[in-house]
Order: C-alpha cells, then sequence, then structure tokens
C-alpha cells in the first residue's frame, strides 16, 4: 500500500467534501435517513463548485446552519 501526501488545496479533482462540525462545544452527527447511522455532514462536490462551497452547502442542507466558520483542516 503507497499513501500519498499533499499540502493543503494541492489536488484539483475532488469529488465529495466531509464536515466535521462542532455546535455548542459539542461534536454533531446527522441521522442518515436510510440508514440507521449517524454521520458527518458533506456529500458531492458539484459541477462549477469548490470544495469550499460544496462544503458550505451541504452543512446548511444537512444540519440548517446558516452562520457559520469553515477551515480546511486537511486533503
Amino acid at each position: 500500500m503507497q499513501v500519498l501526501t499533499a499540502n493543503l488545496g494541492e489536488f484539483k479533482d475532488y469529488t465529495y467534501t466531509v464536515i466535521f462540525a462542532r455546535y455548542n462545544n459539542r461534536w454533531l452527527f446527522c441521522r442518515a435517513k436510510t440508514r440507521d447511522v449517524y454521520e458527518t455532514a458533506g456529500g458531492r462536490i458539484e459541477p462549477g463548485e469548490t470544495p469550499l462551497e460544496a462544503a458550505k452547502r451541504e452543512l446548511f442542507e444537512e444540519t440548517g446552519a446558516v452562520e457559520f466558520d469553515i477551515t480546511p483542516a486537511f486533503d
């Protein structure tokens, strides 16, 4: 197995975004409608959308959050 590392923002062909969110000093998880599990917010990056734009859209769609700060942590 080969593991590659890269600087933040180095990759250009992202498919998904994953958001690790905190609210009131607690980790926030979403309950999946079709599965009996909890998971982080996130989803597919739409054509023409940056990973950051997708993260903001997905966070709103899955949690209803309208005021938040997002800081990319890693690729």
